[in-house]
């Protein structure tokens, strides 16, 4: 588990909960002006990618959650 990642579970209940596919998501954060790949995605619900800030705010966004809900200080 890469240590930097802490938001690879709530990722996967907020994504799963939308009913997104990492395809979907991916393309959603892409029209928003953030590329991450539907490969990257998985590996950060994995958690075996680094997660940076500008991620972290970037799928929040895209969930309408706070980034305290993505780190588990809240439940989403």
């Amino acid at each position: 588990m890469d240590q930097s990642n802490i938001i690879g579970p709530y990722l996967r209940s907020a994504r799963i909960a939308a009913g997104y596919n990492y395809a979907h998501l991916s393309r959603l954060l892409r029209e928003q002006g953030k590329v991450i790949s539907p490969r990257r995605l998985k590996k950060i619900e994995e958690q075996s990618s680094t997660v940076y800030v500008s991620d972290l705010l970037a799928l929040a966004e895209v969930f309408h959650v706070s980034a305290d809900d993505l780190v588990g200080r809240r439940h989403i």
